[in-house]
């Protein structure tokens, strides 16, 4: 729930609209130390986020619930999303070592701006992991871009290069059902080497499966490369994409 002085800022801002830091400073009338304060606040919360233009601007971010259904999102692919989440929520989190994660999924988030096209993963995954010979406690994002193997293109790989600006990892989900006919999978193995092809060049992980509850039928075709995001990149990131329960863990993990 925001603060007065939070709402303040927030009910200053027009809808739908970017508003110059400096414009809208001078409507508050409030000093410099106080206005930056309250908007950085809002931009951890992910309530706002920040523009363009000179001296900077800031724009709301509309809530999830306010937003308009993820109508544009495939029904068949929407169906894969809470049985793929299971998964990395088990199996993928012990395969790939970890302490503690938390996951959950990113699409739904209708018409919210969320800085701009293909930046919304499907899902992603938060770990913490400690090593017995390497000191310190270490922090990864991850996100998966998923694709029903009818929609399955190139394009998949600059989707998930577009998540890989803010993440650690970054993979693409592509289901190929076994009961793809015989040119079918012959056609779909074409586009899989393009994707592994053009993934490898960016560091972009991709897993093909089958059956989205049974790891067993995941294979990695190439693994991810670690990248190294700018943190501000990576707050801001979490800040617009996931839950309050996503990131109160976080912070939990670190205190």
């Amino acid at each position: 729930m925001p603060t007065q002085q939070e709402q303040q800022l927030l009910d200053a801002i027009p809808k739908n609209k970017s508003i110059g830091n400096s414009a809208l400073r001078e409507h508050l009338s409030w000093d410099e130390t106080t206005y930056w304060s309250v908007r950085n606040k809002l931009i951890d919360e992910g309530l706002l986020e920040k523009g363009r233009g000179r001296g900077g601007s800031v724009r709301r971010i509309e809530s999830a619930a306010q937003s308009a259904p993820a109508a544009l999102i495939p029904q068949r692919e929407l169906q894969l999303y809470d049985k793929i989440l299971k998964t990395i929520q088990t199996d993928w989190v012990r395969d790939y070592r970890s302490d503690a994660e938390i996951a959950e999924i990113t699409a739904h988030q209708g018409r919210r701006e969320t800085g701009g096209r293909w930046t919304r993963p499907d899902v992603t995954l938060a770990t913490y992991s400690t090593y017995p010979y390497v000191p310190g406690k270490h922090f990864d994002v991850t996100t998966f871009e998923v694709k029903k193997h009818d929609a399955l293109d190139i394009t998949v790989v600059y989707e998930a290069l577009s998540h890989r600006r803010a993440a650690h990892y970054s993979f693409v989900l592509a289901h190929i059902p076994e009961d793809a006919g015989p040119e079918d999978s012959e056609s779909l193995e074409v586009i899989v080497e393009d994707i592994v092809s053009e993934a490898s060049e960016h560091g972009i992980g991709v897993v093909i499966f089958s059956d989205p509850n049974n790891y067993e039928t995941w294979e990695v075709r190439v693994e991810a490369t670690r990248n190294d995001p700018d943190p501000a990149d990576l707050n801001d990131f979490l800040a617009s994409q996931v839950s309050s329960n996503f990131k109160d863990q976080i912070q939990r993990w670190f205190r």
